[in-house]
Parts: structure tokens; sequence; C-alpha cells
């Protein structure tokens, strides 16, 4: 494969998506820092849980605060043993598929990213992607 091979399977993949890459934004670690230092309290280099309550408080209260007129989707990747699969929702509609096991568990985390933005999202909306990786 060439470089020029790649270069236009990155144009099609941004037709495909009817957007530019540049547009993809990432979260900020200073917008999101103040809530990941309420997740976790850390003692003695020993990382102690918060109660799910309150995780859940200040998740929500970060998602409402900076992302109140996001379409929302949640994605995963995984990986064990002989088993590898994706897996996305919205509150429209979800997808789980299980792919080839030679694939890795961050291939797996990309192909549910690829295809939620393929298959779940809502074209007149902004997109907040929630992913573990």
């Amino acid at each position: 494969m060439k470089s020029t091979d790649i270069l236009q399977l990155i144009d099609k993949d941004e037709n495909t998506l009817k957007t530019t890459f540049e547009k993809f934004k990432l979260l900020p670690g200073t917008l999101i820092q103040p809530y990941v230092k309420s997740f976790l309290i850390s003692s003695d280099s020993k990382v102690k849980e918060i109660p799910v309550s309150i995780v859940a408080a200040d998740f929500t209260d970060c998602i409402q605060n900076n992302f109140s007129g996001h379409f929302i989707i949640a994605t995963d990747g995984s990986k064990v043993h002989y088993f590898t699969s994706i897996a996305g929702i919205s509150c429209i509609q979800s997808f789980s598929y299980r792919i080839h096991p030679s694939n890795s568990v961050f291939t797996a985390e990309v192909l549910s990213i690829c295809h939620a933005l393929d298959e779940l999202t809502v074209p007149e909306k902004n997109i907040l992607i929630i992913s573990d990786n």
C-alpha cells in the first residue's frame, strides 16, 4: 500500500462521514480534570473509590453543564480469551457485534467508534462520544 492509497482512504472516509476530521474535538484536560479529581481520592499511593452516587452526580453535572445540546453515544470494545466484540448505544438505537478474535482491543475500540458514527448519529446535532479509550 502506497502513502497515496492511505490518503485516498482517509478522504473517502471523510466524505462518507460527511465531515472533516478537523471538526472532531477532544475533551480538553482542563475541562475534565476537576471531575476526575472528584472521582478518585489518593492517599498513601492507594486509590479509594468514592460512592457511585457521587460519581454519577458529578458525571451528570459535567454532561449537563458542558454538553447539554449534544447527541450522546457510548461505545465500547472488548476482548476476552477467544472473543473480541464491539458495542454502541444512543437514545435511539444500539448495536453489538462479535468481530474476528485476531483483532486487538484497541482495534475493537476504534471500530466501535467508527460504527457508532456510521449508524447512531443524528446529522443536525453535535455529537458527544463517551468511550473508555
